[in-house]
């Protein structure tokens, strides 16, 4: 019981929130991947969850900007492809849970957009969601046809 009051909680405040024009969703806690891979680790589907009924419970939200980022020693293009990839993992946790894959926006931006005051390579790895369209309008000052932006379609289906 405790659970499902915390999530209505959250979630309605996560929707105040965007409705007084935060941009940014606000998570229980912050999604973590295995080191250099694609891998969600564990205990993150209690996060994963709260971001699909996020999304179910405020359908007026039509899209979700899910934008990742990735500091690693790697190079810029692997960083890039890593952010892409985990960013596109969480996308597919979405719609396996029920979210119309039109809803999301899947973003990596690599190495290229550090965090506002972060210190380290662990600081500036993350992956921030963006309410980006509310009731079928932008929401965000985004240039979501920006040549520099890495996207990955979930709707596209490999055969």
């Amino acid at each position: 019981m405790r659970k499902l009051f915390l999530s209505i909680v959250l979630s309605l405040f996560v929707f105040i929130s965007f409705a007084k024009g935060q941009d940014r969703l606000i998570l229980p806690q912050p999604l973590t991947f295995k080191e250099h891979a694609n891998d969600v680790t564990q205990n993150n589907d209690e996060t994963l969850d709260f971001i699909a009924d996020y999304l179910k419970q405020n359908p007026l939200v039509t899209k979700l900007l899910i934008e990742c980022h990735v500091f690693t020693e790697a190079s810029e293009q692997e960083n890039l492809s890593l952010s892409l990839q985990r960013a596109a993992i969480v996308g597919y946790y979405l719609t396996e849970k029920g979210i119309n894959c039109s809803r999301l926006i899947i973003t990596g931006f690599g190495n290229s957009s550090p965090a506002v005051g972060a210190t380290d390579n662990q600081d500036n790895t993350r992956i921030e969601f963006f309410p980006a369209e509310y009731d079928g309008k932008q929401t965000l000052d985004y240039n979501l046809n920006d040549p520099n932006l890495r996207q990955y379609d979930p709707c596209e289906i490999d055969n």
